[in-house]
């Protein structure tokens, strides 16, 4: 049966790599510093979003969280693949076309029909949906540039800073010494304590 221990320990390895790389940004010109924070915050919104997937997908197959506790399921999917069908079709009336993973109400509703809303996976999720809306919002601002992601990533900027400066761009806020830590060391440390606690580890 497929682990959700796996993806814990795989996420960690991960984060601790670019962890490194942030630590030793001091050594670069300042423009690539922040320039590499960006690539940073993406790679690190993709891993999150990935593992929140999989685990997910893993949960919903059956398998337990990392302490031997079973999920409260709805519904058991026969498979991970099976699970991911399941949660665009089971109980729809109009199937999704996709699903997404950067937001607790979008994975909340991705789950809905198959996981109880009681069980680990869905609260923690909940519990940290500032955190993961931030991200969001910091991440669509280097991937998008529309109108909606400047707005967005904008009210962020607003909540540190207390106003709109100019010249804030991402890597300027994901770099900031007026911050400590800086705000990509937390959301590198803040991601691992999320899966940790999504998959009970």
């Amino acid at each position: 049966m497929a682990s959700v221990q796996v993806d814990q320990r795989r996420y960690d390895q991960e984060v601790r790599r670019l962890t490194d790389l942030v630590l030793h940004l001091d050594q670069l010109e300042p423009q690539y510093q922040k320039m590499v924070a960006e690539i940073v915050m993406l790679r690190l919104c993709s891993l999150l979003e990935s593992t929140i997937e999989s685990v997910a997908s893993k949960l919903l197959s059956g398998s337990p969280y990392a302490d031997g506790s079973p999920p409260i399921l709805l519904l058991r999917s026969r498979s991970m693949r099976a699970a991911m069908d399941n949660m665009m079709t089971h109980g729809r009336a109009k199937p999704l076309k996709y699903l997404r993973w950067s937001e607790a109400g979008i994975i909340g509703h991705n789950v809905r029909n198959l996981l109880d809303r009681n069980d680990n996976f869905a609260t923690v999720v909940t519990n940290h949906g500032r955190f993961l809306d931030e991200m969001r919002r910091v991440r669509n601002r280097v991937a998008h540039n529309s109108a909606k992601s400047r707005s967005e990533f904008g009210q962020v900027v607003l909540q540190y800073y207390g106003a709109n400066p100019s010249g804030v761009t991402v890597g300027v806020l994901l770099k900031s010494k007026r911050f400590a830590p800086t705000l990509i060391e937390r959301y590198l440390q803040g991601s691992r304590v999320l899966v940790r606690a999504l998959v009970k580890g």
